[in-house]
């Protein structure tokens, strides 16, 4: 990987307007940028008071006496005696190898370490999930920044370890693309993967490890993992009035995964956030020009007149995405929320049913079917309630903080 450099030129004249791309009601097969769609970030932290430490091993402690997984931990920053914010995470019962917390906030995960800023290994762990890069990948890391800043945390140093970027083809059905005829790619790696669902080409990839292109049928992946959340975002990302009208199209995802290894040698600086924010485009360039391309016909292999080969209108629209983050201002999609209800419905229904069912009620009386849920749940929730007003609140505050990504 010696050789891996990334070069800065002009958007080509044929690259769609910032405002045609994130409608869908444009021409189809527009490219619609996605931009950064997941975000990994080390930090050494210099933490001048170390009571934030105490305060995660008392609760940490107490979580692991309970039977309870995770429990609501605030951070509170106080102003004249008063709170002026509060940035909400659930705690988590167990930490990992390498650090001792874990805190989670929507798709936001903080993993801490009371290890000091000058050991080799970084003490913070920062990684943003999907919707929340989505959102504002910058301001959520600005707010962690500004959380440490509060509780007395200096950021000594920051790399950034990871980072996926992504374009929607809309309107664009994958089998359309005909990115699965692997002698049609110029590519840097040598590992190709191709996936089907139900007989019908579903997904690919291109490379292995560190870096990694995978090409996928995006409103599949949701259907698939029942991802209301996101079905609901994305609907209003590409410019739908609900989610469902993705019944009605069709979105092709071209989805490139980075590591470390890969980011430090390229000739422009990619160690912090901010420098990965402005340097998007170059990398995008990088990607789907020099590191590979599809082109219109197989590839003369047998000559090495890769060059003369011509690269095909869809992968020409994909290099057209725009990524320039900090020239041109992205529309701000309203953070929805993070977890996936539709399932939990199901749930509830089935547990209905079975008290119903527990009092003897007939299989087709669905007016005293839904009484008895009604007053079911009215009877557990005032009970929790009167019994334990504090626990109720902050089983609510831990349910909210699964719920949605806090930090924005």
């Amino acid at each position: 990987m010696s050789n891996l450099h990334t070069l800065t030129k002009n958007i080509k004249s044929s690259a769609q307007s910032a405002g045609e791309q994130t409608r869908i009601a444009c021409s189809p097969q527009v490219v619609t940028t996605t931009g950064v769609d997941k975000l990994k970030v080390c930090l050494w932290v210099d933490w001048f008071r170390m009571n934030i430490f105490d305060r995660l091993r008392t609760h940490k402690l107490a979580l692991q006496e309970s039977n309870h997984d995770s429990a609501p931990f605030d951070f509170d920053i106080y102003q004249d005696h008063y709170v002026q914010t509060r940035y909400n995470f659930n705690l988590m019962r167990t930490g990992t190898a390498r650090f001792s917390y874990r805190l989670i906030s929507g798709d936001v995960a903080l993993f801490l370490s009371p290890r000091s800023a000058d050991s080799v290994l970084h003490n913070v762990q920062l990684e943003i999930g999907s919707l929340s890069c989505q959102t504002d990948f910058k301001g959520v890391f600005d707010n962690i920044i500004k959380m440490f800043h509060y509780l007395s945390g200096k950021v000594e140093q920051e790399i950034v370890s990871e980072v996926h970027l992504a374009c929607d083809l809309l309107g664009v059905p994958i089998a359309a693309t005909s990115f699965h005829y692997e002698d049609n790619w110029i590519c840097r790696s040598n590992n190709f993967t191709y996936h089907s669902h139900r007989r019908k080409f579903n997904s690919m990839s291109l490379g292995k490890g560190d870096i990694m292109l995978r090409v996928y049928d995006k409103l599949l992946e949701m259907s698939v993992r029942r991802d209301t959340a996101k079905q609901e975002f994305f609907a209003k990302k590409w410019g739908l009035s609900s989610p469902e009208d993705l019944k009605d199209y069709d979105v092709t995802r071209v989805e490139f995964q980075l590591r470390r290894p890969v980011l430090k040698e390229f000739d422009i600086p990619c160690n912090t956030v901010h420098e990965l924010s402005l340097n998007l485009q170059s990398i995008w360039i990088y990607l789907t020009e020099s590191w590979c391309r599809f082109c219109v016909a197989p590839v003369d292999r047998a000559h090495k007149n890769q060059s003369r080969s011509t690269i095909s209108e869809m992968w020409e629209k994909v290099q057209n995405a725009l990524f320039f983050f900090s020239e041109i201002p992205a529309k701000r999609v309203r953070q929805v929320i993070i977890k996936s209800i539709d399932p939990l419905y199901d749930q509830v229904r089935g547990l209905m049913m079975t008290i119903a069912a527990s009092k003897g009620h007939a299989i087709n009386d669905i007016d005293f079917i839904v009484k008895t849920s009604q007053q079911t749940i009215s009877y557990v929730l005032r009970k929790f309630f009167f019994l334990d007003e504090v626990a109720f609140q902050r089983k609510m505050q831990q349910r909210f903080n699964e719920c949605y990504a806090t930090v924005l």
